[in-house]
């Protein structure tokens, strides 16, 4: 036979398995978390268009607001 008192999952207790797996979630939602906070503050910049006319013609000058 083999041996019995071996533990399951990694041998860690079924109170550890779960804190790991909760550490883990944990830190899966704090990079999406993160990722969504650096694409939303991270792209703030503008662009300001300026239309001018030279008797017909139209020009369109763009300018970023730094």
């Amino acid at each position: 036979m083999g041996n019995l008192s071996k533990k399951t999952g990694q041998g860690k207790t079924p109170q550890q398995y779960r804190d790991s797996s909760a550490f883990a979630w944990y830190g899966v939602v704090g990079m999406i978390i993160l990722l969504s906070l650096i694409s939303l503050c991270g792209c703030s910049h503008k662009t300001y268009v300026i239309t001018e006319y030279d008797g017909d013609r139209e020009i369109r000058w763009y300018s970023t607001g730094k």
